[in-house]
């Protein structure tokens, strides 16, 4: 896949053009990076550099939202937390690191304010119902640059750049078929789904 169709699939799901740090990764080849290293520790487990247990079950969590399993894998399944994490560790400045860590405790303070539980110990309902709506205030609404709004954003392009770079979502859901393959662009996603397009 050439970057240049990556960045083109990503920016229509996001609806706008993508972060610097995100550009500047594709542009360094962070996604093959992130794969090399899960090639080389083989069945060992992965080691977060800059995400807490808690923080990655949420992040896992809001990219199930993203792309939900359903025929093919969803976005934990192909292991888009930990890509999160390491484009974090690798690839982010530190602003943005700080930037998306504030926005993250943002996100779960106002879940447990709201809910009075954690934002994975809501019911399956209640999670879809409030990363719909944080997606049509941020996306939708192309919402200010408050650390919440910046968090989300980079969140979904994150977590959409690791799933359709992950060999499952080039192969299943992208029907990539190799250097002189051709996309399939149908409509992906179930209907209403955040990446259905």
């Amino acid at each position: 896949m050439k970057r240049r169709d990556l960045i083109k699939t990503v920016s229509i799901f996001m609806g706008s053009s993508l972060s610097p740090s995100l550009l500047a990764s594709l542009g360094g080849d962070g996604h093959n990076h992130h794969a090399k290293i899960k090639e080389a520790r083989g069945s060992e487990q992965y080691r977060y550099q800059v995400l807490s247990t808690e923080e990655v079950g949420i992040v896992a969590g809001i990219a199930d939202e993203i792309i939900p399993r359903t025929d093919t894998p969803g976005a934990s399944d192909v292991g888009v937390q930990e890509f999160i994490d390491l484009m974090l560790s690798d690839w982010y400045d530190i602003d943005d690191r700080e930037v998306f860590i504030r926005g993250l405790s943002t996100f779960t303070l106002d879940i447990k304010k709201k809910h009075h539980k954690g934002f994975i110990d809501i019911p399956q309902a209640l999670r879809t119902l409030e990363i719909k709506a944080l997606d049509e205030r941020v996306i939708g609404a192309k919402s200010n640059g408050s650390d919440l709004s910046r968090f989300y954003r980079m969140t979904k392009e994150l977590t959409l750049v690791g799933y359709y770079t992950s060999a499952e979502g080039m192969e299943k859901e992208l029907k990539y078929g190799g250097p002189l393959g051709e996309y399939d662009f149908s409509p992906s996603g179930p209907p209403g789904s955040l990446t259905r397009y």
